[in-house]
């Protein structure tokens, strides 16, 4: 799991390191809910551009509370980038990319572990890619745990700010 953790951060490194010219024609964005663009249920940050999103996301794909054990978590860090101009050049509504980060939890009810994984996300903006507000979408996502690589799919709800 340790290994994951470091393509997770190396991915994330490498994300930043390339916005630093980027950044300068683009926003800043923030932005909290449920899906991959928030790791599960979480937070992002990220840079839009006209066409494109970037950004670099934490949450948590399991949270509860035993009685007994207490709170028990499967949390982590993702990262990834979306585009809207591959689908149509008309409109800036449509996004496809692709993330890296958690995918689902594995284990037990009281010890989850965070399986980590790729997929593909597809996110309609309400308001355009550039715009804050409302989007959703869906992630057909990959992940291994245990030896087995399993199927995921994320569903898509949150705000850009």
């Amino acid at each position: 799991m340790f290994w994951k953790m470091k393509i997770v951060c190396l991915c994330t490194v490498m994300l930043l390191v390339s916005t630093q010219t980027y950044a300068a024609n683009n926003e800043l964005s923030f932005g909290t809910g449920i899906g991959a663009l928030y790791s599960g249920l979480g937070i992002n940050i990220s840079l839009r551009g006209e066409s494109d999103f970037r950004f670099i996301s934490a949450g948590c794909v399991e949270l509860g509370y035993k009685t007994g054990p207490g709170w028990y978590s499967a949390c982590g860090g993702g990262a990834g980038w979306i585009w809207s101009n591959i689908l149509s050049k008309e409109s800036n509504k449509h996004g496809i990319g692709f993330y890296l980060g958690p995918v689902y939890s594995g284990g037990s009810d009281i010890d989850p572990e965070t399986v980590y994984g790729a997929g593909i996300p597809y996110v309609y903006f309400l308001r355009g890619i550039d715009e804050g507000g409302w989007n959703f979408g869906f992630t057909p996502a990959l992940g291994r745990h245990n030896g087995d690589t399993k199927g995921y799919l994320l569903l898509q709800a949150g705000y850009q700010f």
